[in-house]
C-alpha cells in the first residue's frame, strides 16, 4: 500500500501525459517490488469484490454458539481450530492469492463435522428401539396395570399415566428431518441435538419396578373392606344372570387382591392377573364401585298402563320408554334390565327367548342340517357369534375365553363350514350383525386387534393381513388405517397393494364405498413413490413435462377424495388420512423447491407462458390458416384432466397432443394474459395499457384476433357459438368460471374440481359442435392455483395462486389437431 500511495503521490493526475508518464517512470525506486504489490493489492480488491461474502458466512458458522465440538474429537476440533486460523487471516491469504485454501478447509471441516452429527444423530434417535419399549407394554405388570386404570373409580399414586410419562420422557420423538439440509445453513438441526449429548437409556427394571407398585396399590384398594364386600355382591348377580365365567373372573380378582397384603405378587401372579383383566372384567368392577346396579328390575305391567289405547307423538314415547328404563339415570351401560309382567307372570321372559331365538336361527340351524360335528361343539349361549368367531380365529393367539376351546381347534371344520355359510344371505346376514358389534371401544374390538398384532407387523405384513380377510370388516378397518399410516412414511409399500380393488368383490360384508379411501390413497402413494424415486437429480424440464403431469399433479385430488370417502364411513380412520396427507406434503415440497431454484434461471428449458404463440400457434396458422383457443382461467393439470376426455368426446377423430408451459411469478391473470398477447414476459406490476381489454391472446403473431370474455355464462351461448363457427383467424373464448369459483369457495378440493367441470360441461363443451372439423382447438390456462395452508388465519380464501409452485406455474397447453394435422413439438 505504501510503495503504490507513494507512486500515486508522486504523479498528479492532472498532468498532462508525456510529463506525466515521465514523471512516473522517474518515480518508480523498485519495480518487481511495485508490480508485486500491486498484484497483491488487486487480489485483495478482488476478494473484497467476490469472495468477502462467502468468507462472512464460513466465519458465521464456525463462530456460531450451536456449534459444539465434543472433547474427545480431536482431529473434527483440529480442523475446526485450522479453518479459525485461516478465516482470520483471510486478507493475507487473499494477498497471496491463497484464498482457495481458506474455502478448502472450510469445506473439510464442514463434511467432517455433518459426518459427524448424522453419524450422533442416528444414534441418538436409535438409542432407544421400539422393540424395548414393546417389551414393557407388553409386560404381564403393565398390561395388568393399564387395565386396573380402565376401572376409573379409584385411583392410586403409580398409575398408567405415571408410566406413561416415564416412557415418553425416555424415548425422544423421532427427527424425520433431512440432517444434511438442515445443517446446510446453521450447525444443528431444528430437534436441538448437539453433538456430544448424552443417548437416551431406557431403564427397563426401574420402569416396571413403578408399574408392580402401581399393580400393588390398586389391588391395595380393591382389598379394601367395603369395596370387596360390594364385588362380592356383584358375583352372586353375575351368577343369578348366567354370567358364570365372569362371576369367577371377579371373585379370583377379589381374592388376589386380599391376598396380596399391600406388596406387589410375583410374576406369575402378575401373568395370571393379566389374563383375568383382558375383558369386560374392568368394566363391570368400574361400574359396581361408581354405585351403579349390574341388575335392575322393572314391571312391564306399569309402562302398559301408560301406553295402551294412547297416542304419542315419536319423541314423547322415547321419553317414556328411557324414563321406564332409567328413571333415576344411574343404570350403567353395561347393566342389566330384568323385565317383569305382573300381569302375566307366565310369559314374562317369552319375548325375549324367542327374539334371541330368531337372530341366532339361520347359522344354527344350516349348522345343524349341513355341519353337524360343528354344530355339537356350539355353546349353549350365543351359538351364531361363537361360530363365527371360531372361523375368524383359527390359529390367532388370545381367543375370547367364553368360545369352546374343542370349537377353536378344530379349525379345518369350522373354516370350511364358514365357507360354506358365506352363500347363504340369512347366515351372512348374522354375521354382518356381529361385525357391527365389534368396534374399537368394544372388547371384542381390543381382542380382535390384539391377535391381529398389527403395530409390532411390517408393511408387507399388514398388506397381508388386509388382501387377506374374507370373514369380518372390522380387522380389514383395522389393517387399512394402520396401512395407511404406514404408507405415510414409506411410499414404496405401495407395491403391496395392486390388488385393492378386488378386496371388496371377495369380501361377504364390503362395498366398493368402504375401500373407495384406501383406493385412493394407494394411487396416491405410487405417485408418490415413483416421485421419490425420481427425484434426485431431476432435471426442470423433466419435472415440468412429466413427472408434474403424470405424478404429482393426480395426488392432492386422489387424497381431497379419500377424506371426503373416510367421512361417508370409509375404512380408514380420518387421523391417518390426515397424516398421509402431512407426509405427502412434505414431500411434494421437496418438489417445489426443485421447481422453485429454476426461477433463478427463468425456467431454462422450459416452454414459458409467453413463447407458446410462436412455439404452437404460429405453426398451426401456417397450417390451417385459423386456431380455435379455449383458454379455462385457473386450470391446472388436475382440472386439465377432467376436461381434456370431455374435449375429445366432443371432438372426436382429432389426435390430441399435450404440452406444458411455465407460467413465472406472479401468476395472475393480468400478466399472464398481457404475455399471451404481446408475446414477451410482463414483470409484476408492469402491465402496459396495451393490450386493451379487447386485445386477444397471440395478436403479436401478426393476425387479427378477438376474444370472447367470460363464455362460460348462459347468456353466451350463441356469441360462443358464433365464435367457434366463423371466427377470425385467432379466435379466443376465455372460460372464467373456475378462477370466479375457487375465489368464493371453500369446498374440498374434489368438490372444486367437480363443480368446474360440470359447469364446463354443460355451458361451454357442447358449443364446440359449430367448430369446423379442419380447424385446430387449443386449450390452455394463464395460471393455476394451490390451497393456502394458512386459511382460516388471515383474509385469504382457501385457495390462492400468485406464487412459484408447480401448481400455480404449470399450465396445459393441449392442441386438437384435425386427423391429419401433427404440430410440431416445442
Amino acid at each position: 500500500m505504501s510503495l503504490l500511495g507513494d507512486l500515486l503521490e508522486s504523479c498528479p493526475p492532472t498532468a498532462p501525459a508525456p510529463a506525466g508518464l515521465r514523471r512516473l517512470v522517474a518515480s518508480i525506486p523498485d519495480g518487481p517490488a511495485l508490480f508485486a504489490a500491486a498484484r497483491r493489492l488487486g487480489a485483495v480488491a478482488r476478494f473484497v469484490r467476490d469472495d468477502l461474502r462467502r468468507v462472512e458466512e464460513a466465519a458465521a458458522y464456525l463462530t456460531h454458539p450451536d456449534l459444539t465440538i465434543p472433547a474427545d474429537d480431536e482431529t473434527l476440533a483440529a480442523r475446526h481450530q485450522a479453518a479459525l486460523r485461516l478465516t482470520q487471516a483471510a486478507l493475507c491469504l487473499a494477498a497471496e492469492d491463497r484464498i482457495g485454501d481458506l474455502f478448502a478447509a472450510n469445506r473439510e471441516l464442514r463434511s467432517t463435522y455433518v459426518a459427524a452429527y448424522q453419524d450422533a444423530h442416528d444414534r441418538y434417535y436409535a438409542a432407544v428401539s421400539p422393540k424395548e419399549v414393546d417389551q414393557i407394554r407388553t409386560d404381564p405388570a403393565y398390561r395388568s396395570l393399564a387395565r386396573l386404570s380402565t376401572i376409573g373409580a379409584i385411583a392410586v399414586p403409580d398409575d398408567r399415566v405415571k408410566v406413561d410419562r416415564i416412557l415418553a420422557g425416555a424415548v425422544p420423538t423421532p427427527c424425520r428431518r433431512r440432517v444434511d439440509i438442515e445443517l446446510a445453513w446453521k450447525p444443528r438441526c431444528a430437534c436441538g441435538l448437539a453433538l456430544g449429548d448424552r443417548l437416551p437409556e431406557l431403564d427397563r427394571d426401574s420402569i416396571l419396578s413403578v408399574t408392580q407398585r402401581g399393580v400393588a396399590q390398586y389391588l391395595e384398594e380393591l382389598a379394601r373392606p367395603d369395596v370387596s364386600e360390594r364385588l362380592e355382591e356383584a358375583t352372586g348377580d353375575l351368577a343369578t344372570l348366567g354370567r358364570r365365567e365372569l362371576a369367577d373372573d371377579l371373585a379370583h380378582l377379589v381374592t388376589m387382591a386380599t391376598s396380596a397384603s399391600g406388596t406387589a405378587p410375583a410374576d406369575p401372579d402378575l401373568a395370571v392377573l393379566a389374563r383375568l383383566l383382558d375383558g369386560e372384567l374392568p368394566t363391570v368392577v368400574g361400574s359396581v364401585l361408581t354405585g351403579a346396579q349390574l341388575i335392575v328390575t322393572r314391571d312391564l305391567a306399569t309402562l302398559r298402563e301408560d301406553l295402551i289405547g294412547r297416542r304419542y307423538t315419536k319423541r314423547r314415547i322415547l321419553e317414556l320408554l328411557a324414563h321406564w328404563v332409567d328413571p333415576a339415570g344411574d343404570v350403567p351401560h353395561g347393566g342389566f334390565v330384568e323385565v317383569l309382567d305382573s300381569s302375566d307372570a307366565a310369559g314374562r321372559h317369552a319375548a325375549p327367548s324367542d327374539t334371541r331365538q330368531t337372530a341366532a336361527g339361520a347359522t344354527v340351524a344350516l349348522l345343524h342340517e349341513r355341519f353337524p360335528g360343528v354344530a355339537a361343539l356350539l355353546p349353549a349361549h350365543e351359538a351364531a357369534d361363537a361360530f363365527w368367531l371360531a372361523a375368524w380365529w383359527g390359529d390367532r393367539p388370545a381367543p375370547p375365553p367364553w368360545l369352546p376351546a374343542d370349537l377353536v381347534a378344530d379349525h379345518g371344520r369350522v373354516a370350511a363350514a364358514a365357507k360354506a355359510l358365506l352363500a347363504e344371505p340369512a347366515a351372512v346376514a348374522e354375521l354382518a350383525a356381529l361385525d357391527g358389534r365389534i368396534t374399537e371401544s368394544s372388547v371384542l374390538g381390543d381382542r380382535v386387534a390384539t391377535a391381529l398384532g398389527l403395530p409390532s407387523r411390517t408393511g408387507t405384513q399388514v398388506a397381508a393381513v388386509l388382501m387377506g380377510e374374507r370373514l369380518f370388516g372390522h380387522p380389514v378397518r383395522l389393517a387399512a388405517t394402520h396401512l395407511v399410516r404406514q404408507l405415510a412414511g414409506d411410499w414404496q409399500l405401495t407395491s403391496e397393494l395392486k390388488d385393492i380393488r378386488e378386496v371388496a368383490r371377495h369380501h361377504p360384508l364390503l362395498t366398493d364405498a368402504e375401500m373407495e379411501p384406501l383406493v385412493h390413497l394407494a394411487d396416491a402413494a405410487g405417485h408418490l413413490a415413483a416421485i421419490e424415486h425420481r427425484l434426485a437429480g431431476l432435471a426442470v424440464p423433466s419435472l415440468v413435462s412429466d413427472l408434474y403431469p403424470s405424478h404429482q399433479a393426480p395426488v392432492p385430488e386422489l387424497i381431497s377424495r379419500a377424506e371426503l370417502a373416510c367421512a361417508a364411513g370409509g375404512l380408514v380412520a380420518a387421523e391417518a388420512a390426515e397424516q398421509f396427507r402431512a407426509g405427502a406434503a412434505r414431500l411434494l415440497q421437496r418438489v417445489n423447491d426443485v421447481f422453485g431454484e429454476a426461477a433463478a434461471d427463468d425456467f431454462a428449458g422450459c416452454l414459458r407462458i409467453w413463447e407458446v404463440g410462436q412455439a404452437i400457434v404460429a405453426p398451426l396458422l401456417a397450417a390451417n390458416g385459423r386456431v380455435a383457443v379455449l383458454l379455462i382461467d385457473a386450470m391446472r393439470a388436475d382440472l386439465a384432466g377432467h376436461v381434456i376426455p370431455l374435449l375429445g368426446d366432443a371432438l372426436p377423430g382429432r389426435s390430441v397432443h399435450r404440452h406444458w408451459a411455465v407460467v413465472p411469478q406472479p401468476t395472475r391473470t393480468a400478466e399472464a394474459m398481457a404475455a399471451l398477447a404481446l408475446g414477451r414476459p410482463i414483470p409484476a406490476g408492469s402491465t402496459p395499457p396495451s393490450p386493451g381489454p379487447e386485445q386477444a391472446p397471440f395478436a403479436h403473431l401478426g393476425y387479427e384476433a378477438t376474444i370472447l370474455r367470460s363464455a362460460d355464462r348462459d347468456d353466451r351461448t350463441a356469441e360462443l357459438r358464433a365464435l367457434w363457427a366463423s371466427g377470425p383467424p385467432i379466435s379466443v373464448a376465455v372460460a372464467a368460471g373456475a378462477d370466479e369459483r375457487l375465489h368464493h369457495t371453500s369446498v374440498e378440493l374434489a368438490a372444486l374440481l367437480d363443480e368446474a367441470t360440470t359447469s364446463l360441461q354443460r355451458r361451454v363443451i357442447p358449443s364446440l359442435t359449430a367448430l369446423p372439423h379442419s380447424i385446430p382447438l387449443v386449450l390452455l390456462a394463464d395460471h393455476g392455483f394451490r390451497e393456502n395452508p394458512h386459511w382460516g388465519r388471515g383474509p385469504e380464501g382457501r385457495y390462492v395462486h400468485g406464487g412459484t409452485t408447480l401448481e400455480e406455474c404449470v399450465v396445459p397447453v393441449v392442441v386438437f389437431a384435425p386427423p391429419t394435422q401433427r404440430p410440431d413439438r416445442p
